[in-house]
């Protein structure tokens, strides 16, 4: 064994350590599918585009790493502890919610958690119709951002405000037919 290879073990090790410590760590997020508690449960489609969504929001921003929605998406209705899934993930925090749809009404909710300890960082409940869901999508992403106290350029906070189309039956579309087909 020589010197280099025992210094370069050192260096790894610490480099290791800093990772997992949480003062230390890149601010880091899963966005999981959101449930679909709407009676009929019909809404799967719409779940799953509204945390796509967020991840290529929140993906955008130089400050924070994103897993990736393959990654993100294998939790699907898992019962595994946040711990468990922000450890598998390699995050520090996740990103879960649900939405209910009532006629062309939507109660979404979202919850940002510590990854570290399970603890909810931040909550949100957002009663909109189908025709605000650009601006909820917004709110989120802008709500999730300030409590993870991720620095923001001027730009980045154009892209967290870029709206990508008004049109929402052709966004609804998307969701429910489009999505399949990327």
């Amino acid at each position: 064994v020589n010197v280099e290879e025992v210094l370069s073990d050192i260096e790894s090790i610490h480099v290791i350590e800093e990772q997992h410590d949480p003062e230390v760590r890149v601010a880091s997020i899963a966005v999981l599918p959101f449930l679909d508690m709407s009676p009929d449960r019909d809404q799967d489609y719409f779940c799953e585009g509204l945390a796509d969504e967020l991840i290529n929001t929140l993906a955008s921003l130089p400050n924070l790493h994103v897993a990736s929605r393959t990654s993100s998406f294998r939790f699907k209705s898992s019962t595994l502890d946040i711990r468990e899934v922000g450890k598998r993930l390699n995050v520090n925090t996740v990103l879960e919610g649900s939405v209910r749809k009532a006629g062309s009404n939507f109660r979404i909710t979202a919850q940002l958690i510590s990854a570290v300890d399970g603890y909810q960082l931040w909550s949100g409940k957002y009663d909109r119709n189908l025709e605000d869901i650009f601006a909820v999508q917004e709110d989120i992403a802008q709500s999730t951002v300030t409590a993870l106290k991720v620095m923001l350029s001027s730009n980045d906070q154009r892209v967290l405000q870029r709206v990508s189309t008004t049109a929402i039956e052709a966004y609804e579309y998307y969701l429910q037919i489009g999505r399949a087909h990327v």
